[in-house]
């Protein structure tokens, strides 16, 4: 295993030399297709991106290997180093981009071991592409893939974690627009702030009970000092891990805009975009078992986990392939202090081995 674990290490640091924001992951792409075609696999991609490939023995159960090719904007160009303690971090001011392109180090990883026939398995693999953003993988062809159960691994955090539970998330924007007059004649106009104002104080933001959050995390408005605000621009998101809740908050912004058009006299334009729906997981489940099998045959202790973010796991789910999102040992994601230890990215490597090898379902 120590040559697969050098090999490992040098895809992972090929790839995060790859610069490759949401929506610019064109040199990515080039070089997984390369790698996929360099052992033989056979593979599509999409309008979006989306790279799709299957590989292995097709008498065995396929599983999903799930993992995106995109990353929040580095900061500048990437360079990796190995510490003398075995961490790898950016050397200079960037994030490391670890996220998520560990995940996608040891995809490839797993497709070549398969193709040299030192595993005997079926897997398919989707790489995607604007994650960190609008979510590329939303608009792939779900009905390529044969499994019903997967993993990606896309949460910073130490080994073992097992997300159980991800929330429906809405994300909008909202414009409300009112009519521009010079200040010394406010009787003229109609103040989009202050119709905005009204909206805000009576929409309550934040943790809406146990199962909800919503933020208004974007507000832009007005053009001079001197002139009366005619528009005022709102976004924000939506989380929750209840549908009903969900459906509840939602409502409650509508009827507040139309209250507010209603009293202020001003227009406005909304735009919902449900991102993703939420799921929760039982442990008895077979995706969650097989993946409590594979952390216990690498000596890794379960830990289940409740997350109010999204991955790709949501998307897989909400068309009935049951993909389960797990810990991926790195740590400070987005972050320019964004680090993986060596021991961690082959230890999660282990944990991806077992879990493609098992036949436990």
């Amino acid at each position: 295993m120590h040559m697969q674990y050098k090999r490992l290490l040098k895809t992972f640091l090929e790839l995060v030399r790859i610069d490759s924001p949401s929506g610019r992951e064109e040199k990515v792409i080039k070089y997984v297709v390369s790698a996929l075609g360099s052992i033989g696999a056979k593979y599509s991609v999409d309008k979006e991106g989306n790279i799709y490939t299957a590989l292995g023995d097709k008498n065995f159960n396929p599983v999903l290997l799930s993992c995106h090719l995109d990353t929040v904007e580095s900061g500048g160009s990437i360079v990796p180093v190995v510490t003398k303690n075995g961490v790898i971090r950016s050397k200079t001011n960037t994030i490391l981009g670890a996220d998520n392109k560990v995940a996608v180090a040891i995809t490839l990883e797993i497709l070549r071991l398969i193709s040299e026939q030192k595993i005997k398995s079926r897997v398919e693999a989707v790489f995607s592409t604007r994650e960190e953003t609008d979510g590329g993988i939303r608009k792939f062809d779900f009905k390529k893939v044969q499994s019903n159960i997967g993993i990606v691994a896309d949460r910073a955090a130490p080994l073992g974690g097992i997300v159980m539970s991800s929330p429906s998330i809405l994300d909008f924007d909202i414009k409300i627009k009112g009519k521009s007059a010079h200040c010394a004649v406010p009787e003229k106009g109609i103040n989009a702030l202050t119709a905005t104002t009204y909206l805000l104080s009576n929409l309550k933001t934040g943790k809406i009970d146990r199962h909800t959050t919503l933020n208004i995390g974007l507000i832009k408005g007005g053009t001079a000092v001197n002139t009366i605000p005619e528009s005022v621009f709102l976004s924000g998101s939506l989380r929750s891990f209840s549908n009903k809740s969900f459906e509840k908050v939602q409502r409650r912004i509508k009827v507040l805009l139309k209250n507010t058009k209603r009293d202020y006299n001003i227009k406005y334009d909304g735009n919902f975009d449900l991102y993703c729906r939420g799921y929760n997981y039982k442990k008895t489940d077979k995706a969650v078992k097989r993946v409590i099998y594979a952390l216990r045959r690498v000596k890794v202790k379960p830990k289940f986990e409740v997350s109010f973010g999204a991955s790709d796991a949501n998307a897989f789910v909400e068309h009935g392939i049951k993909v389960v999102n797990i810990n991926d040992g790195s740590k400070y994601a987005h972050t320019s202090k964004e680090s993986i230890s060596i021991s961690s990215l082959n230890k999660l490597f282990d944990i991806y081995i077992e879990y493609v090898k098992a036949e436990i379902i």
